[in-house]
């Protein structure tokens, strides 16, 4: 029969291609285990804290701004399409028939 080969080489590829199960899940134990801590040196003070959560709130605010922006865009482009297509319906179907 034909194709033997073919699927003698494809089980032989999937049989090397297996993983090692067991060394993923060891070295994930080894990480969940260990015994180094998170070491932060560095500190904020409250003022910078503040000034930090300022300008994280302006640029959410800039970037929701753009979004809403793009978004009435994309709804203003849509709604003169479908205006047109619905005004110009009956050219498109004598013209393409």
């Amino acid at each position: 029969m034909g194709g033997e080969g073919s699927m003698l080489s494809a089980i032989k590829s999937l049989k090397n291609n297996k993983r090692n199960k067991n060394s993923k899940l060891d070295k994930l134990n080894q990480l969940s285990h260990s015994k180094s801590k998170l070491v932060f040196d560095k500190k904020a003070t409250p003022q910078e804290l503040e000034e930090l959560r300022k300008n994280l709130k302006a640029e959410n605010q800039k970037i929701l701004k753009k979004r809403i922006i793009l978004f009435c865009a994309f709804m203003i482009l849509l709604l003169v399409v479908l205006f047109l297509f619905n005004k110009y319906y009956s050219y498109f179907i004598k013209t393409f028939q």
